[in-house]
């Protein structure tokens, strides 16, 4: 789902000047990582990652060494510059910005290149040519992207091409709907609201048509339909990038991201429970079972996973690898989820999420993609999407502290879901990280025409104590 932030011009969207040539070669070095940094904080990039590639560039360019840590929204950069000379510090306010995976990937592409010895010179004007054609898809790319989220989700759970090809409308229009709204410096918490009331009121209204004998719409499932318009607002909500900053330690942007994830998903509550209390009044005849949905013919649900990590990866602008490699380990953690099913859905939710996090760790080098582009992607298919609706209709349907207790149980397990799969992804990146950086040194000492490779390439550096402001194991 776009962001309100996507068509409002901010000081983080607009492509600051380069730095002064009369500025020392430390100062532009240092403004250099500064912009940098905001770029890849503002699309998503965890923590962790922003300060590590901050230090690499720094640790190239600096004779002193600079301090950089990540607070909320902001990025902050520190030099002693020693007793004669007053310290120095930056501070960059940054704010929230359309995904686009494939400028993150160009960006951390240069920080390779400058680490491998890239003169300061240069990487500045290759930033400037960055910002100045920045890849990504046509509009109507975007907008058919979103709209298959949605109907590759409901793959998973129905075969009926009404039901899919329901979906896949309504993600269109809710595209177009939110873009509106966003332009019009809407609170994404109304965004979220005014999106999912319309995901509603379509359903129904659908399936008011299939009771009164309307084709194609007869027996159709207005449950399936909501669920899946809904995927693909929750789906843009910063679960694992939550659950990795607080892995990492970096506790003020994890608690950031968590309360802003928790406002939007009110927001999805609010504008369901809004929906159907307003249809109720009415007098709709549409009935939303609070029953569980079964999974579909596995093959099918695979085929709904690959399509939605495939889809998500389109929308959030992935290069031509990353929606590869996002629809095979989206394909890949759904068979994790389907073979650990017995343990129950958060465990197994969560065993698939580490799959898909270790794989990703795995593969990002080889695909040359951020693995936040690939992890993002292929985690959609286990969002716990129905069993939130499901949660929120036990409420409507019955007001008895039995109806709230069974409604309360609901949500709780789509919270744990939810946990898991952050959890369980940023585990298996972390596992991930040391195996791909062992793997990459192997390769680098293949014999390559008779002659030793040598490791200066791979461009990776570890984290030096204090990264963060703190020791660090």
């Amino acid at each position: 789902m776009p962001t309100p932030d996507e068509a409002r011009p901010l000081a983080s969207q607009v492509p600051r000047g380069r730095a002064g040539k009369d500025l020392s070669p430390n100062m532009r070095a240092i403004h250099l990582t500064m912009r940098i940094a905001e770029l890849q904080l503002a699309r998503g990039v965890g923590a962790r990652d922003v300060v590590e590639q901050a230090l690499h560039i720094t640790e190239t360019h600096c004779e002193r060494r600079v301090w950089f840590d990540v607070v909320a929204s902001v990025v902050l950069a520190s030099q002693d510059r020693g007793s004669e000379r007053e310290p120095l510090t930056l501070i960059r306010t940054v704010a929230a910005v359309p995904q686009n995976n494939m400028l993150v990937q160009r960006l951390q592409d240069l920080v390779r290149e400058i680490v491998a010895g890239l003169p300061l010179d240069e990487a500045e004007s290759r930033l400037e040519s960055i910002l100045g054609n920045q890849p990504a898809y046509p509009r109507w790319v975007q907008t058919l992207g979103n709209a298959g989220v949605g109907a590759g989700y409901v793959l998973l759970f129905s075969t009926s091409w009404v039901v899919v090809l329901a979906t896949f409308v309504i993600g269109i229009l809710v595209d177009v709907m939110t873009r509106a709204l966003s332009s019009r410096a809407t609170p994404p918490f109304f965004v979220q609201a005014l999106a999912s009331a319309a995901i509603t009121l379509y359903a129904v209204g659908l399936g008011e048509l299939g009771s009164r004998g309307v084709w194609p719409f007869v027996a159709l499932s207005p449950t399936l339909i909501v669920v899946g318009g809904v995927v693909g607002l929750v789906a843009g909500l910063t679960i694992y990038a939550t659950a990795a900053d607080a892995i990492d330690e970096f506790f003020i942007t994890a608690g950031a991201r968590f309360f802003k994830t928790f406002m939007m998903t009110a927001g999805i509550v609010a504008g369901i429970l809004g929906a159907l209390i307003l249809t109720h009044r009415l007098g709709s005849s549409v009935v939303f079972a609070p029953d569980a949905v079964p999974l579909g013919v596995i093959p099918v649900t695979v085929l709904g996973a690959v399509a939605t990590a495939v889809a998500w990866a389109v929308y959030t602008q992935g290069s031509r690898s990353a929606v590869l490699w996002a629809g095979v380990i989206g394909g890949l953690g759904w068979l994790a989820y389907l073979a650990t099913m017995s343990a129950g859905d958060v465990a197994a939710k969560g065993i698939a999420a580490f799959v898909v996090g270790l794989a990703a760790s795995l593969v990002t080098r080889v695909g040359k993609t951020p693995s936040i582009a690939v992890v993002d992607a292929a985690l959609v298919p286990l969002v716990p999407g129905l069993a939130l609706l499901m949660g929120l209709l036990q409420f409507t349907r019955s007001p008895s502290p039995e109806g709230l207790f069974a409604g309360s149980v609901l949500l709780l397990t789509a919270l744990g879901v939810a946990l898991a799969i952050a959890a369980g992804a940023a585990l298996g990146t972390f596992v991930g990280g040391p195996v791909r950086t062992q793997l990459v040194r192997a390769r680098s000492f293949m014999p390559l025409g008779g002659t030793p490779r040598g490791t200066a390439s791979t461009g990776h550096r570890p984290i030096p104590p204090g990264a963060s402001g703190e020791p660090r194991s």
